[in-house]
Order: C-alpha cells, then sequence, then structure tokens
C-alpha cells in the first residue's frame, strides 16, 4: 500500500551504504508512523532544483555525464544515486503516485505523516515530490520540443520495465499547489545530482583509480620524490661532464703518434 520495503536493510550487510544513505528497517515495537518519517526525512537544504532544472533532464544525465537509470519500486530509494555503477534509482510508478494525490485532495499539501498514514496514504508533500521530480525536472514531457525527454522515457518503460503511466503527464493532480512549490524530501538527492553536473567524475577505471589514490600527502610525496630526481640526474650529467672534461685533457696532452 505505501511502496515502502520495510525489511530491506535485511537483504544488505550490516554497514551496507550508497552514497549517505542506508537502508531503514522497521524494528521491533517501533511505530509506523516513526519509521516512515526516520526513512524519508525532510530535508529541505538550501538548493534551489528548480532554478537548474536544465541540467538536471535525465537525457542529459545520462548523455553528457553517463549516468544510468533504473526503476526501484520503493519509494525510499527514489533518485539514490549509486558512485560506484553510476545509477539513479527512480521510483516509476507515476500512476499509484497519481491515484494516491487524488485520495488527498482534500487534505492539505503539507500534511504530516501520522494524518497522512490514518487515511492510507504517504504525505501529500512527498507524493507530489516524487511525481513532480520525474514529470517537471528528470522526463519534463510538457516542455520536450525536440521530444528527447520522450524518447529516453520510451526507451527507459520499453527496455527497464518503468510504468507506462510515466509517459503521461497531468499535472500537479492537486489545485493547492503553492507558486513557490519547492522540495523538502528530495531536495538533498537533487543537490547530489547536480554536484555531479557541476564535478563530473571520472569517465574510466583508471582515471577515477588515480583520483582516489592522489591525495594531499600523495601529491607532496610526489612532489618530493620529483625533486629528488631531479637532483640526482642533475649530479650524473655533472659528473658526466666531469669525466669527459679529464678524458679530453688526457688526449690533450698525450702526444699522438706519426703514422
Amino acid at each position: 500500500m505505501f511502496m515502502l520495503d520495510c525489511s530491506l536493510k535485511d537483504k544488505y550487510s550490516k554497514n551496507f551504504e550508497v552514497g549517505n544513505y542506508s537502508p531503514a528497517r522497521w524494528e521491533a515495537n517501533e511505530p509506523f508512523v516513526s519509521y516512515v518519517e526516520r526513512s524519508i526525512p525532510i530535508r529541505p537544504g538550501q538548493f534551489d532544483a528548480n532554478r537548474h532544472k536544465k541540467v538536471l533532464r535525465a537525457w542529459k544525465l545520462k548523455k553528457r555525464y553517463q549516468l544510468q537509470f533504473r526503476p526501484t519500486d520503493n519509494i525510499m530509494e527514489h533518485l539514490l544515486y549509486d558512485p560506484l555503477t553510476r545509477t539513479v534509482h527512480v521510483f516509476h510508478h507515476t500512476g499509484y503516485l497519481k491515484a494516491h494525490l487524488r485520495r488527498s485532495k482534500d487534505q492539505p499539501i503539507d500534511q504530516q505523516a501520522s494524518e497522512s498514514l490514518k487515511l492510507g496514504t504517504l504525505p501529500p508533500q512527498l507524493l507530489l515530490e516524487t511525481l513532480h521530480t520525474i514529470h517537471f525536472l528528470l522526463f519534463p514531457l510538457s516542455n520536450d520540443p525536440r521530444g528527447r525527454s520522450s524518447r529516453f522515457l520510451a526507451s527507459l518503460i520499453r527496455k527497464q520495465n518503468f510504468d507506462p503511466d510515466a509517459q503521461w503527464d497531468e499535472g500537479y493532480i492537486r489545485d493547492d499547489v503553492p507558486p513557490n512549490f519547492s522540495y523538502r524530501y528530495w531536495n538533498a538527492r537533487l543537490e547530489q545530482l547536480y554536484n555531479i553536473v557541476k564535478n563530473p567524475p571520472p569517465r574510466n577505471r583508471l582515471i577515477s583509480w588515480v583520483e582516489r589514490h592522489t591525495s594531499e600527502r600523495n601529491a607532496l610525496t610526489v612532489a618530493i620524490l620529483g625533486l629528488f630526481l631531479s637532483a640526482l640526474f642533475g649530479f650524473l650529467a655533472c659528473v658526466i661532464g666531469v669525466a669527459q672534461l679529464i678524458v679530453s685533457i688526457f688526449a690533450w696532452k698525450q702526444p699522438r703518434q706519426p703514422s
């Protein structure tokens, strides 16, 4: 009903993390509302994803930065980026999001989880943000003059089993969306995607290995080693020069034998 995998943590090792995300598990004797609030916390931050929407389109992230997009049935994993595989997980069930937004249309958009769960739905803000990131940021179908977002989404539906309903953009569903709508749940993950745009990851494993093993300490070691080698080669060049000079002097002093 809520598209949450309450036992997800049991499927991974104890200290498993992807980026800064660690799977949450519904602990024994823990209220369900507490689990939901802990699993999907509100983290508004200062990043304004709406200002950078053009660079956050999915087809651009794939073409320019080689990111892959994979569907997930767990809304907790929405927009989760795995740097090891360059994969962005997308909660793709737009039909579910639309249905639950309609179900909660008479409730305030900022309704708390404690109240929305009683009605059998997730917080309206969370539902709206998730749908908005799909149809406004990743795949802006209503603002796609060249059809690139549409074609990329169609390929994900065909090859990655994305929800076919995702190709139908029905807007906000609700009529009470404020003009200053901002992301409160997914802002941190959107900022992480934007950081990839600002600081693109290495394109191959060799460069990645070099960057991973290059630190200030290593750089200082390399600089000292380079200085030592320069001094050594300079000394050897000086020795060779002196030897050549001595040979030349002996050759000059030694009289030539008549032929």
